[in-house]
C-alpha cells in the first residue's frame, strides 16, 4: 500500500534484504523507475479464511459549475475509453471497463511485470478499503512502519499488530 507517498523505506525490498511489499498498482510507475533488478508481482498469499485484498477506484466527473462542461465532458469520456487505456498501461489506475482490462494494452504480455494478471484475478475477492479521510495517515504512519519492525525481526507480528490496533483506535475515534 502507501498510494501517492510510495512508502517503502523500512522494508527493504529495493536494497535486496525484503522478499514482499504489499502495494497496488499505484506503485507500479515508481517501481518501473526504482528498481534496478528482475522483480515481478504476485497475489496476496492466503490465509484460513481465504485471500483478499484491498481495492481501490479513480473517479470522474464534470463539476455542476464548470464553465465548460461539453469540454469536461469530453475529458471524461476519453479518461474512460483511450485515455484510460494508456493511463492504465503506465500503472496508476486499474482500467474499470473489462475490455481495457483483459486488453493486451492493459495486461502487456512479456514486460514487467510479468504476472500484472494477478490485479485483474484479485478483483472479485477484493475489498473497499474504510471510508475514512485517516486512510493514508492510517497506512503509511501506523501500518506501514508498524509491519516493517516485524519484518525486520524487530518486534513479533502479534507485537505489531497490536500496536497498530492501538494507534488505528486512537486515530479513529
Amino acid at each position: 500500500m502507501g498510494g501517492p507517498t510510495f512508502n517503502w523505506t523500512g522494508f527493504g525490498f529495493h536494497e535486496g534484504k525484503g522478499a514482499t511489499k504489499w502495494t497496488g498498482y499505484w506503485d507500479l510507475p515508481w517501481a518501473y523507475r526504482a528498481f534496478k533488478f528482475d522483480w515481478d508481482v504476485a497475489h496476496v498469499p492466503a490465509g484460513p479464511a481465504g485471500r483478499t485484498t484491498t481495492l481501490g477506484s479513480n473517479w470522474y466527473g464534470v463539476s455542476a459549475i464548470s464553465k465548460h462542461p461539453a469540454e469536461a465532458m469530453d475529458f471524461v469520456k476519453y479518461l474512460e475509453s483511450e485515455g484510460l487505456a494508456m493511463y492504465a498501461s503506465l500503472g496508476g489506475a486499474l482500467p474499470a471497463r473489462l475490455s481495457l482490462l483483459l486488453s493486451d494494452s492493459f495486461l502487456q504480455p512479456g514486460k514487467r511485470p510479468l504476472h500484472r494478471r494477478v490485479f485483474v484475478e484479485a478483483i472479485p475477492t477484493a475489498k473497499w478499503p474504510p471510508l475514512t479521510p485517516h486512510w493514508n495517515s492510517l497506512v503509511n504512519e501506523i501500518l506501514d512502519p508498524e509491519l516493517a519492525k516485524a519484518f525486520r525481526g524487530e518486534v513479533s507480528l502479534d507485537q505489531a499488530i497490536r500496536v497498530i490496533m492501538d494507534k488505528a483506535q486512537a486515530i479513529l475515534k
